[in-house]
């Protein structure tokens, strides 16, 4: 959506409401490498406590 905004894609072009995709974009992005490394860690753990 960002972009459509952005390149002004069959809609009105609006930097504003691009930025503001970008940002949500951004932060499920973290929150998705944030759960990712969670499980690595999970991982870690329970292999360090195997031995």
């Amino acid at each position: 959506m960002g972009q459509i905004y952005e390149k002004g894609q069959g809609i009105k072009q609006d930097y504003s409401k691009a930025m503001s995709w970008y940002k949500k974009v951004q932060r499920m992005m973290m929150m998705f490498q944030h759960r990712e490394l969670l499980k690595v860690c999970r991982q870690l753990l329970i292999f360090m406590l195997m031995v």
